[in-house]
């Protein structure tokens, strides 16, 4: 008798410290009412989930992405803007690869070995200070009027523009360009390397 005891008061203390936590006086209340109060907001609690966003494919989206408007046409100005960008690292790739026949000579050759990593050193600087920029976009995607955009809302810096671009590129190497049909089956017409970033192409005027 005394254990059962011991265990019934134990319970009630329990009991009245769950209603001090939930911020509602205990001796208001009948037990019953109040054991109520406790269930539902346990259940509130356990089923609460934010109302200004939701997941998919384990990213977070922000409700402005729900637009169907930004995806309109983003396909066909990404292969546009692509070309572009192309284009112009191809140009910036006459200037450096000058500097770096002066700069062989001055080492006896050893800096002509630049020329085997020419379009990376130039291209990667460019999109690094592009979309890593304020206008999160190249000059190609600027002239298409599309720009890139992180789904949970954080910033798009240098580094994530770099990596970003760098997983486009090991994607189409090592898996083919095929891997850009999947464009065509994602949802918000992203490719894979913008799904496992978390990342979104949208049109800079809708």
């Amino acid at each position: 008798m005394f254990f059962k005891c011991a265990f019934r008061h134990r319970q009630n203390a329990l009991f009245y410290m769950e209603l001090h936590l939930e911020g509602l006086p205990a001796g208001n209340l009948e037990i019953g009412t109040a054991a109520s109060y406790l269930l539902v907001c346990k259940f509130k609690r356990r089923n609460h989930k934010p109302m200004n966003d939701r997941t998919i494919n384990n990213d977070i989206v922000l409700p402005r992405f729900e637009d169907r408007r930004l995806y309109e046409g983003v396909r066909t100005r990404r292969v546009f803007a692509f070309l572009i960008d192309y284009f112009i690292v191809l140009l910036l790739c006459i200037p450096v690869a000058i500097i770096i026949a002066f700069l062989g000579i001055l080492t006896l050759g050893l800096g002509w070995m630049l020329y085997g990593i020419l379009l990376p050193l130039v291209a990667l600087p460019y999109v690094y200070f592009t979309v890593g920029g304020r206008n999160k976009a190249t000059t190609g995607m600027r002239m298409m009027g599309i720009r890139i955009e992180r789904m949970d809302g954080n910033p798009v810096d240098g580094l994530f523009a770099v990596v970003h671009s760098v997983l486009f590129w090991a994607s189409c190497t090592v898996l083919t360009p095929l891997i850009l049909l999947a464009t065509l089956f994602l949802d918000y017409k992203r490719g894979v390397h913008d799904m496992l970033l978390g990342a979104v192409i949208i049109r800079t005027n809708p």
